[in-house]
């Protein structure tokens, strides 16, 4: 006769004697070694000399790289938000007469907004690489919880059913779940021992491909938009607006504005409203 007890020993009754055998561990010594393996890998992923890359692929995984398509802000949306901002410093003085100072607002609120998308982009990036970290750390925690307020009590039994799966995988339905339950005769116990945690394998696999995720349909369309407005929208609105002023200008047409405010202030005007300046903030 062989019965469970909460130490992790089978008693085994052979006629009128009784011997305890020691098999395998307690729910408490297993949830302790499981907890010191992940703790272990953990600590193994963030050893600094594992973690170095080459300048490239840092500049390759950056959210600035123009062939990111998980990022949401790249280097040419955020160079041509820079030289916008430049040119209409460089527009200061040359303002018609009663519009003193708007060029410096406006150069101040886009600076404003560049930064603010340049910072929320950052942050969802730092979040993305340290998710399974921090889910890591939130693992290890509950089960150091769990230890603390477990001694002394006995371990858990979980009976399954021909056809059940073992948590923490959903069960379909059992096959036998209109079937009334009751007493069975429990089948021949057979002895294992188990040489390592197949789990670790998973959180491994985890923590080193964290970054790499599949491209979402959404991604795909937000990288096709802000590809068409950098390399096609912006150019053709730049020289548009700059044939038509300097048309204006040489044709003496009434209402003309300075030179400087005329070639290189209303061009940039004009080509900030198809800037991609709330895309992060809109996409985050």
């Amino acid at each position: 006769m062989v019965l469970r007890i909460g130490e992790g020993c089978f008693f085994r009754k052979k006629g009128s004697e009784e011997e305890a055998v020691a098999l395998g561990l307690s729910t408490g010594q297993a949830l302790a070694k499981l907890r010191d393996q992940l703790s272990s890998l953990l600590e193994q992923h963030q050893k600094p000399e594992r973690r170095r890359a080459s300048a490239q692929e840092r500049w390759v995984n950056s959210f600035l790289y123009h062939g990111n398509r998980h990022s949401c802000l790249h280097w040419p949306g955020a160079a041509l938000t820079l030289l916008v901002v430049l040119g209409l410093l460089c527009c200061h003085g040359s303002q018609p007469r009663g519009s003193s100072g708007i060029e410096l607002m406006n150069a101040a609120a886009l600076l404003l907004l560049f930064l603010l998308n340049l910072l929320l982009v950052g942050r969802q990036e730092r979040l993305k690489s340290s998710e399974m970290v921090r889910r890591l750390n939130a693992i290890i925690a509950q089960l150091s919880d769990y230890l603390s307020g477990c001694v002394g009590e006995d371990d858990e039994h979980i009976v399954l059913e021909p056809g059940d799966l073992f948590p923490p995988f959903s069960p379909p339905p059992s096959p036998r779940a209109n079937e009334k339950r009751g007493p069975q005769s429990p089948q021949q116990h057979r002895l294992f021992r188990v040489v390592r945690t197949p789990v670790l394998d998973i959180v491994r696999n985890s923590l080193e491909l964290a970054l790499a995720r599949p491209i979402t349909v959404l991604d795909n369309e937000r990288f096709t938009v802000q590809l068409v407005i950098t390399k096609l929208v912006c150019p053709v609105v730049l020289a548009a607006f700059l044939v038509v002023n300097t048309v204006r200008y040489f044709c003496d047409a009434p209402s003309l504005t300075p030179p400087c405010y005329n070639f290189f202030q209303l061009q940039l005007m004009g080509v900030l409203p198809i800037l991609p300046l709330l895309f992060p903030v809109m996409w985050v």
